[in-house]
């Protein structure tokens, strides 16, 4: 029987780094009960230690973008290919790489990325989507949180839609079953896990044929949680002065733990200008893509009458501020408590 090769392609900011860290941290487990071996490969080891990474196909994926990416790694392609074809040769089991690099791909790399992989075994692949509204609003909260974005989301909108023509999904997919007619490719709502009794990795095991209910005794804790509109306004002002990626780290776990990172997902920072700029843009695309692969109505049409958090005027409570501010201060004094015990024990 030929082995299988799963693709998880992402998209970002559809629970890939959540994925990653279970994928990695339940590696044995995976196994075991699985027979699916996430292999050692890429940025496996920050995974295993619960961080944010870009999955163990970051490397090979990314040596099949074109030159004129940033992220190109394409002079070392074949470096990166042998590497990755005997790490799956290595294995008895059916193997699964992840990276959101592979979304990235123009469709003929991908093309000539399977077929590098096909020689080894049976390629599948799977694909998160997720609401371009949505995708929007949590792409730009990511952008404040980890790449010290200071303008505004108007700012930002206007880049990001014209960078993002991988979001027409009705396209994006045809021209990929197109080129690859004969490889299966799963695609699923990032939506349906909200909902799914195992989450997001039980939707991604029902996709590929295996147990969603398996426990791979990894703690469910939120990897890469977006912050809420107090903190985000927050971290848009503090961002000129060029904080490391650790504050903006503990100020959204502290956010999480008082109970406010909750809000940004009943209430949108998106203004009603730009959802109805998403709706023009992807409405018709969506329409066409849940009636090919779906075969029902469309689940993604933008929606324009929602709430509203205006980032531009909102403005802080006295309590709220204390809050943020002590909750930041705590988890300083945590870090710093640690770092002491570290160098106590390293002198002993």
């Amino acid at each position: 029987m030929s082995k299988r090769i799963l693709v998880h392609c992402g998209l970002g900011k559809t629970g890939s780094s959540a994925l990653q860290v279970k994928f990695s941290q339940g590696r044995e487990a995976m196994i075991e009960k699985l027979g699916l071996d996430y292999i050692k490969a890429g940025a496996f080891e920050d995974q295993a230690q619960g961080k944010i990474s870009s999955g163990n196909g970051v490397q090979f994926a990314k040596s099949y973008l074109p030159p004129r990416n940033p992220s190109s790694l394409q002079h070392r392609q074949e470096e990166f290919t042998k590497d990755i074809l005997s790490r799956i040769r290595a294995t008895p089991h059916d193997v699964l790489l992840s990276s959101e690099f592979f979304s990235a791909l123009p469709v003929p790399d991908m093309a000539d990325l399977v077929g590098e992989l096909s020689r080894e075994g049976s390629v599948e692949l799977m694909y998160f989507v997720r609401n371009q509204a949505s995708l929007l609003a949590s792409g730009y909260m990511q952008k404040v949180k980890r790449h010290g974005e200071q303008g505004l989301l108007e700012d930002y909108f206007e880049q990001w839609v014209k960078q993002r023509h991988q979001n027409f999904y009705y396209k994006r997919f045809t021209k990929l079953r197109e080129a690859l007619p004969d490889v299966p490719t799963h695609i699923r709502r990032y939506e349906s896990s909200l909902d799914h009794p195992h989450g997001i990795l039980g939707v991604f095991l029902s996709a590929v044929g295996r147990d969603p209910s398996v426990d791979l005794g990894v703690p469910d804790l939120p990897v890469n949680t977006s912050p809420s509109p107090l903190e985000l306004r927050l971290m848009i002002e503090m961002n000129r002065f060029k904080p490391r990626m650790q504050f903006s780290d503990m100020l959204v776990e502290a956010s999480a733990e008082a109970g406010r990172s909750t809000i940004h997902s009943e209430h949108s920072i998106l203004p009603p200008e730009i959802r109805q700029k998403l709706k023009e843009t992807y409405d018709v695309d969506n329409e066409a893509f849940f009636r090919e692969f779906f075969d029902t109505e469309n689940l993604y049409e933008i929606e324009t009458d929602v709430d509203f958090i205006d980032l531009n005027t909102l403005t802080f409570e006295p309590n709220e501020v204390v809050s943020i501010i002590g909750g930041l201060m705590i988890k300083m004094d945590n870090r710093i408590a640690a770092l002491e015990a570290a160098e106590r024990r390293r002198r002993k």
